[in-house]
């Protein structure tokens, strides 16, 4: 607020001053007497909440004691953010982006929101209700924060904005210069918001001169709507510095150039715009965990690897499950479902999105259920059964290339094999027992859908 902002300088500089004489004054023996302090092995001394020799959130400066006690922390290992993880939602290269090219963004209320909200998938929001948050995702947590920002901008004049960790150690400071239209090549316009920031950590040999900068570049804040705090973890912070300074080389050289002159010193000017969503897939994860499998099963394609070593690995495991989806041996009988038959409430069109597309980029699909499936007849293909909430009503029916797309209910199967699948799928299947993959083959001339419930696939890749 205001009066935070208008004695930030005198704050910062007097704490400094008597954390440095607090140190000098300690002994080992009286460092932990307040209980907030712990003893590493290697005889240094940190903050007992974050394990950190210097920590803004518990007011500790170690650094001095330490060093003259001859002691060292080990330095914190620094969070690792990929570029996959910060990626942009637009595509651009190094000074495509010229800010005086695009038209100033016409503030609708909650357009801002609304666009970054668009970046969520149906099926995160839907978790999300019931508390079923990700964690440890720096991705999710960056497009939550986007669409923080965005309220902020929408609803409120605040302008300047602190994206901070939990330890109130490391942070980045922006203040929004203005926000402008960018067309994308879809067709689509998506918000640029441009702003000027600085990252800084109370570690960092600069940092009394960084927020010394930082109170300067602020001290308007609290005339036109003070300071939005984003208390957020240290990986989104190092992710937010390095999706700004991604940004900051994209700028148009000729157009920071004139701007130069008027940006505060350790302050760099830079852009956030909507950021792509990293979404769920079984072709990315290994049985071992790693996020980057670039192997997959040549017979059965169900199952991914990031190396040779791990498939060979997991092979004594797979060989008993592994099967080329297309076999057409020792299917079994099959539930039997036709397709033409109008759905329970007489409506035979049948609209689908994805579930993990972001809402914004995610296609719909209508197909009228009562035509003839375009697959033909005989072929056998992997289908995925979608059980609804509750025993007898609609389940959803398609294959990857959606030739076959319909719903299984009891007006069109008998209830027995409705059953058989409904249980199958509620006991063994993928996501808590929703879904199932199982071979199936279109007859009668694409009138009737032959689901092989004998046996229930892996997951797929698709």
């Amino acid at each position: 607020d205001g009066s935070y902002m208008a004695g930030m300088e005198h704050t910062v500089q007097g704490f400094t001053k008597y954390v440095a004489q607090r140190a000098a004054e300690m002994s080992l023996d009286d460092a932990d007497e307040d209980g907030d302090t712990e003893i590493l092995s290697t005889g240094a001394i940190v903050c007992k909440a974050h394990k950190l020799e210097v920590c803004g959130a518990c007011q500790l400066d170690f650094r001095c004691l330490n060093k003259e006690m001859g002691k060292t922390v080990p330095p914190p290992e620094k969070p690792v953010v990929t570029k996959k993880e910060v990626k942009a939602a637009a595509k651009f290269g190094k000074g495509d982006v010229d800010p005086s090219s695009l038209e100033v963004w016409s503030h609708d209320e909650g357009k801002l929101e609304k666009t970054f909200l668009n970046c969520f998938s149906v099926q995160e929001k839907l978790r999300n209700q019931v508390g079923d948050r990700p964690t440890d995702d720096v991705n999710y947590d960056m497009r939550e924060s986007m669409l923080v920002i965005g309220k902020t901008l929408d609803s409120t004049s605040c302008r300047d904005i602190s994206i901070q960790d939990e330890a109130e150690s490391n942070a980045v400071f922006m203040t929004i210069l203005k926000v402008l239209e960018w067309p994308q090549g879809d067709g689509s316009i998506v918000p640029l918001i441009l702003c000027r920031f600085q990252a800084n950590s109370v570690a960092a040999p600069d940092f009394m001169t960084k927020m010394q900068h930082m109170a300067a570049a602020f001290k308007d804040s609290a005339s036109i709507g003070g300071v939005k705090n984003i208390p957020t973890s240290r990986r989104e912070v190092e992710g937010f510095t390095k999706l700004l300074e991604q940004n900051h080389r994209a700028l148009a050289a000729s157009w920071t150039a004139q701007q130069k002159s008027e940006l505060p010193p350790t302050f760099k000017l830079s852009f956030l715009s909507t950021i792509k969503a990293l979404l769920p897939s079984a072709q990315n994860v290994c049985v071992c965990g790693d996020a980057d499998a670039r192997f997959k099963c040549v017979r059965c394609k169900c199952v991914h690897y990031c190396s040779k070593a791990c498939q060979k690995a997991d092979w004594k495991r797979h060989k008993a499950h592994c099967k080329a989806p297309e076999e057409k041996s020792n299917l079994g009988d099959a539930v039997v479902v036709r397709m033409l038959e109008a759905m329970p409430d007489g409506q035979n069109f049948l609209s689908t999105v994805s579930l993990n597309q972001p809402i914004g980029q995610a296609p719909r699909k209508i197909q009228d259920t009562s035509q003839p499936a375009q697959a033909k007849d005989g072929e056998v293909r992997v289908v995925k059964v979608q059980t609804p909430a509750k025993r007898g009503e609609s389940m959803l029916v398609y294959d990857k290339a959606k030739a076959v797309q319909t719903m299984i209910h009891p007006g069109n199967t008998a209830a027995s094999g409705y059953n058989v699948l409904f249980d199958l799928i509620s006991e063994k299947g993928e996501a808590g027992g929703r879904k199932g993959y199982f071979n199936a083959a279109v007859l009668a001339n694409g009138s009737e859908l032959h689901v092989y419930a004998k046996e229930m696939l892996g997951l797929q890749a698709w």
